[in-house]
């Protein structure tokens, strides 16, 4: 599957997102663009982590379910507006997770992980927020998987 870069229009609610809840719909989409967002559609039992497509990015869970696997071969789903990827998931700095696939049909939107902690040329409040932010909901998600 192709990626395409991601604008917003009405098909998406994304006030429903962590990382987006608060920003007007122009402010979400300059975001977007700064951090290199994409989209990728996956049918149910595709790989997502191979071909290094999550190789330096984040990805949230935009619609459906992800299934993460663990080295051990145990798996855990991610739901709705749960992030993975790239810093995600690490325990003692190496990766819990191993590989993913979506569960069902679902829709990844990924972000270079570069571009969401390094300030753009702008220094933009949206995106300070976003980076400033991330480290909280590492800790929620981790607790929430006991991770």
């Amino acid at each position: 599957m192709e990626d395409r870069i991601f604008v917003p229009n009405e098909e998406f609610d994304l006030e429903q997102f962590r990382a987006f809840a608060g920003l007007q719909k122009e402010q979400v989409t300059e975001l977007l663009r700064c951090i290199d967002a994409r989209l990728r559609r996956y049918e149910a039992g595709e790989d997502i982590s191979g071909g290094g497509y999550l190789e330096g990015r984040v990805g949230i869970v935009f619609d459906g379910e992800v299934i993460a696997a663990d080295a051990a071969g145990k798996e855990y789903v991610l739901g709705r507006d749960t992030f993975f990827g790239k810093s995600f998931f690490e325990k003692d700095e190496e990766p819990v997770f191993v590989s993913y696939r979506a569960a069902g049909d679902c829709a990844v939107l990924s972000m270079s992980y570069e571009h969401m902690i390094t300030p753009c040329w702008f220094c933009c409040y949206y995106h300070s927020r976003l980076a400033f932010m991330m480290p909280d909901v590492n800790i929620e998600q981790n607790e929430r998987y006991g991770i």
